[in-house]
């Protein structure tokens, strides 16, 4: 995922990407949170699912 991120970090900034990066490094700083914390396989296979489906979406508005 960040992967990803970094990827639209890159493109030229017009109104609307900008928004869109501030969505992404709001993502980013969630992800990094998450990842601080303790969790079952079972919970991170939702979490992942859960961003998979985020990620999508953001691919969709671009």
């Amino acid at each position: 995922i960040a992967v990803w991120l970094l990827f639209f970090h890159k493109k030229p900034v017009s109104q609307e990407e900008e928004i869109m990066k501030k969505q992404s490094e709001e993502a980013a700083k969630q992800i990094e949170e998450f990842n601080k914390q303790p969790f079952t396989q079972e919970q991170l296979d939702e979490q992942s699912a859960e961003a998979q489906k985020q990620l999508e979406e953001f691919n969709k508005g671009q």
